[in-house]
């Protein structure tokens, strides 16, 4: 297994800042990974788009605890579709993606208080709810 940091800076050019081999993907490896880039002179991380691995969240949390985490939107609405029936995913996806496409936060909630927001969250409470308690950066 790979893994990979990548950087993108304010013109939002991206980098490959690191990789490392492992045997898995666990807090060690990651730990590793995060610590060269600190022996190479970063010192602070202003935002982290993570999957939600357990292991990459300690040792970002050990190593750069001040680090803003954000959920990568294609893992979450994987997450999402995978809790609801296929006869839905279609309309649930189109509708996560007009929430998501907002660069306002209070557009987002505009958007996610629409009608077929609504028809979304009362038929499948528990994956909306589970995406709501998510840690945000805004």
């Amino acid at each position: 297994m790979i893994l990979t940091a990548l950087g993108v800076d304010l013109e939002g050019k991206r980098a490959v800042l690191a990789f490392r081999a492992c045997a898995e993907e666990d807090k060690d490896g990651w730990s590793c990974l995060l610590q060269d880039l600190r022996t190479r002179g970063v010192s602070q991380i202003d935002l982290i788009v993570t999957d939600g691995h357990d292991g990459l969240l300690a040792a970002v949390s050990a190593l750069f605890p001040a680090t803003l985490r954000q959920r990568c939107l294609v893992h979450k609405q994987r997450n999402v579709l995978t809790a609801i029936p296929r006869r839905e995913q279609q309309e649930v996806s189109t509708a996560l993606a007009g929430i998501w496409k907002q660069e306002q936060k209070e557009d987002a909630r505009l958007e996610s208080g629409r009608e077929h927001s609504r028809n979304i969250r009362s038929a499948i409470p528990k994956p909306c709810a589970a995406s709501a308690k998510m840690k945000s950066i805004s």
